[in-house]
């Protein structure tokens, strides 16, 4: 019998929040309040990314940490989206993404980043049967953002 290929995802997360994928239910780019989804990344670069256009600058000293995330190909729906017009529009993002959610058509949704179009997120629907087999694989400790960073936001 045949292995199914993994994917690998990383999601940078404050040191102090759950290692477990865990929903807050909080409004997304590609999902509505109340919809349990989590975010992860194709790359620890761009997971990084992701919570530095998000973060205050105050968080840049907090630490974080990794999570490595793994899962069977066969469980991704990829939007194919290359309009950068698309993906600015929220409202348009967010009703796609729901309608993913609820119909549960896939547990993962590859969806473009928005800070670098050629690179790609995921969607990570909570709820879906196939959740089981999503597993965070490793956790690795990223101490803190360089400062230089910091001295170029805000």
């Amino acid at each position: 019998m045949a292995t199914l290929r993994k994917l690998t995802a990383y999601r940078c997360i404050w040191e102090r929040a759950s290692e477990e994928l865990r929903s807050t239910g909080i409004s997304g780019r590609w999902n509505l309040k109340g919809d349990q989804v989590v975010y992860a990344s194709e790359s620890r670069a761009l997971a990084s990314l992701e919570v530095l256009v998000h973060a205050e600058n105050s968080f840049l000293l907090s630490k974080y940490k990794f999570l490595e995330i793994a899962f069977p190909v066969n469980l991704v729906k990829h939007i194919n989206v290359t309009d950068t017009n698309v993906l600015r529009d929220v409202i348009e993002c967010q009703n796609y993404g729901h309608e993913w959610y609820h119909n549960k058509s896939s547990a993962v949704l590859k969806v473009p980043s928005v800070i670098i179009p050629y690179e790609y997120n995921y969607v990570i629907n909570t709820e879906h049967p196939d959740m089981k087999k999503v597993r965070v694989t490793k956790v690795e400790l990223f101490h803190k953002f360089d400062p230089r960073i910091r001295a170029g936001i805000g």
